[in-house]
């Protein structure tokens, strides 16, 4: 089997390096020449394509799903047979778009960490998978090192939502710390034993449990609560978390 990569940056090259090591054959392909492994025309011979594309954020707060657009259409041009996965974040709604393709589409969000994209590819706590069976089942066996009971197959509104909560999550927490270390400091608290006990308690995770770390940024979590904030209206929750971290930032400036 050949596996094709188009997009090689922090999560494509997390794949194409894990992929290698399973693989003999892995090409990938990215924009920019100075990360790209291959040609164009040598991934659309490929068995299986992950499309690892950025989605970023636009003016009105959604993300931009333009790239895997134009690059599903590209596959679909060059009449490609194999099965497409995947990989970017979404805004919420896409794939069904995207499904209408005459093409053979997976949607699998990746939850890799920078830091340890590596090691969590390799071993994940779990893979959700939107598609037909057929795919999904086409799919197991490509990643064939990972136990089956890691996979779910759900919805597609399912495995959108599921990327974002997540990291919209993460950004809730962090924000909530740094309203807590704001009311403690204006009324005389040390926050850093009131955050201590919240470890202790177990209510809060320790990465996030911890004073002084500053508004959350990276390159996904502030985008995608955006896109979590603004595919629908009323989400009072999220804009207090962004709003949480919009001040926290001037406060540093």
């Amino acid at each position: 089997m050949k596996i094709g990569i188009i997009g090689l940056g922090s999560l494509g090259n997390a794949i194409y390096k894990i992929m290698s090591v399973f693989y003999e054959e892995v090409v990938g392909y990215d924009n920019a020449l100075s990360r790209s492994h291959n040609k164009l025309e040598e991934v659309l011979n490929s068995n299986v394509v992950f499309l690892c594309l950025p989605t970023p954020l636009l003016s009105n707060g959604r993300l931009d799903g333009t790239l895997i657009t134009k690059y599903l259409e590209l596959l679909m041009s060059k009449n490609y047979k194999g099965l497409i996965v995947i990989k970017s974040t979404l805004p919420l709604g896409f794939f069904k778009t995207a499904r209408k393709n005459k093409i053979r589409v997976l949607y699998s969000p990746e939850f890799l960490h920078e830091k340890k994209a590596l090691a969590e590819f390799l071993d994940p706590k779990f893979v959700i998978c939107s598609g037909s069976e057929e795919d999904f089942i086409e799919f197991i066996n490509v990643l064939y090192w990972v136990p089956t009971n890691r996979f779910y197959r759900v919805g597609e509104r399912t495995a959108e939502l599921t990327k974002l909560a997540l990291n919209a999550f993460a950004a809730t927490k962090i924000s909530f710390v740094n309203e807590v270390e704001r009311i403690a400091k204006l009324n005389g608290a040390d926050i850093s034993q009131v955050m201590e006990f919240l470890r202790l308690d177990g209510r809060c995770a320790p990465e996030y449990s911890y004073p002084n770390r500053g508004p959350y940024g990276g390159k996904c979590l502030e985008k995608d609560t955006s896109e979590l904030r603004h595919c629908t209206s009323n989400t009072f929750l999220l804009e207090g978390v962004i709003k949480t971290n919009e001040r926290v930032k001037k406060d540093q400036i």
